[in-house]
């Protein structure tokens, strides 16, 4: 275990064959290292060991224990403080000042003393941990069926506003991809019901629905999530836009907003990330707007405050999980023709369509199909990121 601050150390008696046999070895003959008397001339009182003798002890210490077989000494920097003569005792520290998790890398001090605790040498040291290279290739808990390893619950995808025009997009797209499905719904039930039969009908998919109302108490019905094999979130679920004067501010209509998009990821996200922590694979995909870097719509102050929120929570999230096999993406398309839209005149999608190099405005299907790669063992190294389909 990788510990800042813990200090290794080793002792050796600096003696006349540890020398010479160093000079064989090396070739290096200098007669301040093999002759008293030559030592001597050249002003020292006894024969001056190898400073490389020391290097060495360092790279055995690294190799067996810090951090052991497999280490990469990538540099070391030393400055000689006085000279080391033969029949010195030294004892020779390694501490560890610093650990890249990223990089695998830990910076050391190195430092040697002689009996009397006089400093001889200082120096720093990178040493780069390797593991190793396994040949077989684990098997991963995927979210999808057909690449799953044998456990007690299958695997299910949890898609919030399931029923929605953004949310049944989604759906249609990984039931034909072949993950199995819950799908959350808040008053349309029907169009619930209408979306089950239609993937079993069509493609002999599993499919569960569930009613879930994020702007009330939902407690009773979320805490169930805790006790199902849930291994990804896409979070659909979200108010209609309002278009709230900034000058007359009403914070009940921002609250009610920020229960729906950020409060209810909290409270899912508690349920559902110690079971993808045990299983070391989850996926979380939230939406953005592609307004969170471009001119921000007048009136859109709420929709927004909560989007930049959402936005925050995905860039900590994927720091924190990743190491668990978590990833978590933000996907912020432009304009969407949608009942989350439809307090947008026709007028301004008509403009917005004819702005984009693409003369058209964004779809469920566009957003799907990004969900759907994101979902994929090739997606596994794009975390923490917004990716905004807008269309150029």
């Amino acid at each position: 275990m990788i510990e800042i601050g813990k200090e290794f150390s080793t002792e050796l008696l600096i003696n006349r064959k540890i020398i010479k046999d160093f000079s064989v070895f090396s070739g290096d003959s200098n007669p301040i290292h093999l002759d008293e008397k030559k030592a001597k001339n050249f002003g020292f009182n006894k024969p001056v060991a190898h400073g490389a003798i020391l290097i060495a002890i360092i790279s055995k210490m690294i190799g067996k224990q810090i951090p052991g077989p497999g280490a990469l000494w990538l540099s070391q920097d030393i400055s000689w403080l006085s000279p080391v003569y033969v029949n010195d005792f030294l004892k020779l520290t390694i501490k560890i000042i610093h650990f890249s998790k990223a990089s695998k890398i830990l910076t050391l001090r190195t430092e040697a003393f002689k009996d009397n605790n006089l400093k001889v040498m200082r120096g720093e040291a990178k040493v780069k941990i390797n593991e190793i290279i396994k040949k077989e290739k684990t098997n991963t808990i995927l979210v999808k069926s057909k690449k799953i390893k044998k456990i007690n619950k299958k695997p299910q995808i949890l898609i919030t506003g399931g029923t929605g025009e953004l949310g049944s997009k989604v759906a249609k797209k990984l039931i034909k991809s072949g993950f199995n499905l819950i799908l959350t719904y808040n008053k349309n039930k029907s169009k619930a019901l209408e979306l089950r039969k239609e993937f079993h009908d069509k493609f002999k998919s599993s499919c569960t629905i569930m009613r879930l109302d994020l702007s009330k108490n939902y407690d009773d019905d979320i805490n169930k999530l805790s006790k199902l094999n849930i291994t990804a979130l896409i979070h659909c679920a979200t108010n209609r836009i309002k278009e709230i004067n900034i000058k007359d501010i009403d914070s009940k209509l921002f609250y009610e907003d920020w229960v729906v998009s950020c409060k209810s990821s909290l409270d899912i996200i508690a349920q559902i990330l110690p079971n993808m922590i045990n299983n070391k694979f989850g996926r979380f995909i939230f939406f953005g707007t592609s307004a969170i870097k471009d001119e921000a719509p007048k009136g859109w102050t709420s929709y927004l405050m909560n989007k930049h929120s959402l936005w925050g929570l995905v860039r900590n999230l994927s720091q924190e999980l990743a190491s668990d096999g978590i990833t978590t993406n933000m996907i912020s398309p432009s304009l969407i023709d949608s009942e989350l839209t439809e307090n947008i005149s026709d007028r301004i999608k008509e403009l917005t369509a004819l702005k984009n190099p693409l003369g058209r405005l964004a779809t469920g299907k566009d957003v799907a199909n990004i969900v759907n790669f994101l979902l994929q063992e090739e997606s596994e190294y794009v975390n923490g990121q917004n990716l905004f389909l807008t269309g150029g």
